[in-house]
């Protein structure tokens, strides 16, 4: 299951975070993105743990918790929804196929 941490302060560590998370249960993966054109984090993580019950029990423990001076926001990380005006996602288009002009590779 994906936790989402929000309200991260943009000091913060990868190495502070895994301090935090792994007297909680076995992280398994561990994502702390970056802002590409500042190198500064974004103010959010998503936190991979394999058994379900240690990351609900993750999620009822972080929610809340003082974290590096700010509150941090613990839940169930979901997938964005895709509405049907927002097309086909790049990689799910057909081979040869132009983005910009919708049709395939002229002959």
């Amino acid at each position: 299951m994906t936790i989402y941490l929000g309200n991260i302060s943009y000091d913060s560590t990868e190495a502070q975070l895994y301090d935090l998370l792994s007297p909680l249960g076995a992280v398994f993966d561990l994502n702390y993105p970056t802002d590409s054109v500042t190198g500064k984090h974004r103010g959010y993580a998503f936190v991979m743990i394999v058994d379900r019950g240690t990351a609900n029990e993750v999620i009822r423990k972080l929610n809340g918790v003082d974290f590096d001076g700010r509150p941090l926001r613990a839940t169930e990380a979901k997938a964005k929804d895709r509405g049907p005006d927002q097309g086909i996602p790049a990689g799910f288009r057909k081979m040869g196929e132009n983005p910009f002009h919708g049709g395939g590779r002229r002959r």
